[in-house]
């Protein structure tokens, strides 16, 4: 027989067949999980919305979870408003939202944009760094991946959840119990004879004041001024992406809590926000009374209950319909 006629017949060995189709099957298996899991995974903090314009836009932390409920100023105002929190967010958080927003929807942006600040808003102590994690399962979506690269700074465990889609989804409990924690005043149907009354007083305490408590949970005022430079450099990175959409508003929105110390130390804070200030960007904290004083509409020293809730929801709702005419 000729040798140059033949042909060579190549045949991958039992082992290596066997290990390739469990290759496949693991990542079409890990496939699936993702796809089954994410819907559910998503009820956590419903980010997927992202994709969707809205007229009005909130972002923050669980502060305004727990203030606004966008589902009345909606009705309110006649307009689609949209929210997104994430408990702990801190401000690099919100600068990425924004940024990743902002790029979907560049075509089309909302109207007005409110983007959380608060006294605490450069403060690690009261701002831990890790909320992100409850947020790792949206990367094979799409979502977050600037911000999570950011994160993870190529730990080991970020190389799993860029490989195995369904292990992304495995965000750490504590926060995802916590996200669930913050919904429970909000959703439950809570009984209080002040919440199915008008109530104008103020100043009111309640039978036993948790002032004093509340004071020691947030420890000594000096330590209200060790600014994160991350944080701060994050704000600023935010209201130069402010800057390049004009056509937008912008309320830098800061919420409020139960007064526990002197007004003055937080002014350095504030002053971010105030310098931040253009024609399109305002700095607004909306100062009633009640909100410094009344312990009756806070369930914890800056998270309102459903009272105090329902009372700032519709103060802004009035600020918006004058702002927005």
């Amino acid at each position: 027989m000729d040798p140059h006629s033949s042909t060579t017949s190549f045949k991958l060995p039992d082992w290596t067949k066997k290990t390739l189709f469990l290759f496949v099957m693991v990542f079409a298996l890990d496939s699936f999980c993702y796809k089954a899991g994410f819907p559910l995974f998503d009820k956590m903090n419903h980010f997927g919305k992202m994709n969707q314009r809205a007229d009005i836009l909130i972002l923050g932390s669980s502060n305004i979870l727990w203030a606004i409920d966008s589902e009345e100023l909606s009705a309110g105002l006649q307009k689609k408003v949209d929210m997104f929190s994430l408990a702990g967010g801190t401000m690099e958080f919100r600068y990425y939202f924004l940024k990743d927003y902002l790029d979907k929807h560049k075509e089309n942006p909302p109207k007005l944009i409110l983007f959380h600040t608060d006294r605490f808003a450069f403060n690690k102590k009261r701002y831990g760094d890790e909320s992100y994690k409850s947020l790792q399962g949206y990367y094979h979506s799409g979502l977050f991946r600037e911000y999570l690269n950011y994160k993870w700074q190529g730990s080991f465990d970020s190389y799993m959840k860029k490989l195995f889609r369904s292990y992304s989804l495995n965000s750490e409990a504590y926060f995802i119990y916590s996200k669930m924690f913050d919904k429970l005043p909000i959703t439950l149907a809570l009984v209080s004879p002040l919440y199915s009354q008008e109530t104008n007083q103020s100043g009111t305490p309640p039978e036993e004041s948790k002032i004093e408590d509340w004071k020691k949970l947030y420890g000594d005022p000096k330590e209200f001024l060790d600014f994160d430079e991350g944080f701060v450099k994050h704000f600023e990175l935010s209201v130069e992406l402010m800057k390049k959409y004009p056509e937008v508003q912008f309320l830098l929105l800061e919420t409020p809590m139960i007064e526990l110390f002197d007004e003055s130390l937080f002014d350095p804070t504030r002053n971010y926000f105030r310098g931040a200030e253009a024609s399109h960007i305002k700095y607004v904290y909306i100062n009633d009374e009640r909100f410094k004083t009344d312990e009756r509409l806070y369930y914890d020293a800056s998270h309102f209950n459903l009272i105090g809730r329902n009372f700032y929801t519709s103060e802004l709702k009035k600020y918006l319909e004058k702002f927005l005419q």
